[in-house]
């Protein structure tokens, strides 16, 4: 069996391997990922090979997320923007905008969310809560599982009247790769630079997920926000959306520093 025993320089390793031969069949494919921070090695594999090459990564592994979250004023000033850049149906992008800010969900999710009952994702008004319900073939997590809304989210929701609740409750006339071009777009028109090291403008994750979640951390515990997040870890949630946890800490130093 050939392994490498030392670590490889990230610069090699970036390149795609066919290697660690098993018995005289089985090979693992290693793909460099991530800017040069992760190995990705299939399941079945790990199993049956004791070594795996040590890799080498200068730059560290970054805890901080990378983009901000988008604020109020420039979520106003993004609305703003949706008619240049969908003249044909500003409302349609306007409404998914807010369903994005308000909901929280991922693009793809709010893309499939739906009136009717049995879709992947789903509005299920039958409770004393209005809730999604979500099924496995509907989440990045696979997990069958009932999501809570916020109140502005549903509030949101019942502008559609009662006789057009049906089919998606945020309809689009494209896909939802289009639809993430499209909202980025409209991030570049309005402006708004949420990562200022690449330059990167206001994407759908930083309008909606990123920016409803700093809101929340402002009233939830953090275990509560992982639940919220869908995240099977606080870490997860504390490694990229940590601002609130920031944001709160600088608030007591001020407020300390006022009252001295």
């Amino acid at each position: 069996m050939k392994v490498f025993n030392k670590p490889l320089p990230a610069d090699q390793f970036v390149r795609r391997f066919r290697l660690i031969p098993v018995g005289l069949e089985l090979f693992a494919e290693i793909f460099f990922l991530d800017n040069n921070k992760s190995a990705l090695i299939d399941d079945h594999v790990q199993k049956r090979v004791d070594f795996f090459p040590a890799v080498d990564d200068p730059l560290g592994v970054s805890k901080l997320a990378r983009s901000r979250p988008v604020t109020l004023e420039e979520f106003e000033r993004i609305l703003t923007c949706v008619p240049k850049v969908r003249a044909r149906d500003p409302e349609l992008g306007v409404s998914f905008l807010k369903g994005l800010w308000e909901g929280g969900f991922r693009l793809e999710e709010l893309v499939r969310l739906s009136w009717d009952s049995g879709q992947p994702l789903s509005i299920d008004a039958a409770g004393k809560f209005p809730l999604v319900r979500i099924l496995s073939e509907g989440e990045k997590a696979h997990h069958d599982r009932l999501q809570p809304i916020t109140p502005e989210f549903w509030d949101l929701l019942c502008e559609t009247p009662l006789e057009k609740r049906y089919g998606p409750a945020f309809p689009l006339p494209c896909g939802s790769k289009r639809a993430c071009r499209i909202v980025s777009d409209i991030g570049r028109r309005a402006g708004v630079v949420t990562d200022p090291s690449s330059g990167k403008c206001a994407t759908s994750h930083d309008i909606g997920r990123r920016a409803l979640t700093t809101r929340l951390g402002e009233c939830l515990t953090e275990s509560q926000l992982a639940q919220w997040m869908r995240h099977e870890s606080p870490e997860t949630t504390r490694q990229y959306y940590n601002l609130p946890t920031a944001m709160s800490l600088s608030a007591k130093l001020w407020e300390n520093n006022k009252n001295a």
